[in-house]
């Protein structure tokens, strides 16, 4: 995970516990742990070339993650997680 995916994460489970308490926070992170896991598949998630070469996008209601794949390394680079009604950028390799 890119150093910006980690920071947003954080930020977002900061804001869920104080908009929405302690459970709906920790219901959030079992159901990022889960969107992380089918990441590993590639075909899970659109291509978005404007954002990067190899970025991806996928749906995470209300958020959307964008990523990486590493197909060579096998290896999936989790560049942000942003609120889906944010203007998208990459400003991770």
């Amino acid at each position: 995970m890119r150093p910006g995916a980690t920071a947003d994460i954080v930020g977002i489970a900061r804001d869920l516990v104080e908009r929405a308490g302690r459970p709906v926070a920790d219901e959030y992170r079992l159901r990022f742990r889960a969107a992380f896991r089918r990441l590993a598949s590639p075909e899970s998630a659109a291509p978005r070339p404007a954002l990067g070469q190899g970025v991806r996008l996928m749906a995470f209601k209300p958020y959307v993650i964008l990523h990486r794949y590493d197909r060579p390394r096998a290896t999936v680079f989790v560049l942000r997680v942003l609120h889906g009604r944010r203007r998208l950028a990459v400003d991770a390799p």
